[in-house]
């Protein structure tokens, strides 16, 4: 099995979150997903961290985010193990400048995450930081 390390973001702004819709390549479909991406060997999380940000949304971030989230992600139909760890941003970032990777930005209130097509990994991982 495959292992890959991934790091995300919440971007959180007051009640909002940022949610970028992915532009539907592969089985990627065009879900609704927060920044972040696989790290790359030898790259630290946070450094990967924030070349993702910088690639996906492009902001640079100056700051240490608090760790808040820790998850194994098996696929099987890959044979691939992701570790991914999600960091906190407690600021409003905007305006956001898209990659080729995503078509649309959304900054949601956690009450609306039922509209938007979320992986489930994710939506309880959100809904699980609403109870902190």
């Amino acid at each position: 099995m495959n292992l890959q390390v991934g790091v995300k973001a919440v971007i959180k702004n007051a009640n909002t979150v940022l949610l970028l819709q992915r532009r539907g390549y592969d089985d990627l479909d065009t879900t609704w997903d927060i920044p972040g991406g696989r790290i790359n060997p030898q790259e630290s999380l946070l450094d990967g961290l924030k070349r993702e940000l910088f690639e996906e949304i492009g902001v640079k971030i100056d700051e240490t985010p608090e760790l808040v989230d820790a998850q194994d992600i098996f696929v099987e139909s890959k044979d691939l193990h992701v570790v991914r760890l999600t960091y906190l941003i407690s600021k409003s970032i905007d305006p956001i400048t898209l990659s080729d990777e995503h078509s649309d930005y959304r900054h949601v209130s956690l009450d609306q995450l039922d509209a938007y097509n979320i992986d489930n990994i994710t939506r309880q991982m959100l809904l699980r930081l609403v109870e902190r």
